[in-house]
């Protein structure tokens, strides 16, 4: 099983799977988690694989914190 949490080639391989109506909402979860002021494209670019899970499973209502 992949680390998704720890590992950005893990989440990288994650977001190529969703669609691209879930790519529009993980990119706003990511955003939110990242950024929650100001929606920066930088600081979204360079989200940690811990972000990226968190985003990509509150995208597939999943997310347990």
């Amino acid at each position: 099983m992949p680390d998704y949490y720890n590992d950005l080639n893990a989440m990288h391989a994650a977001e190529k799977a969703l669609t691209r109506q879930q790519q529009t909402e993980y990119a706003y979860q990511l955003s939110e988690i990242v950024a929650p002021i100001t929606a920066e494209d930088w600081c979204i670019a360079h989200a940690t694989a811990a972000q990226r899970a968190e985003a990509f499973l509150r995208t597939l209502n999943l997310w347990r914190p």
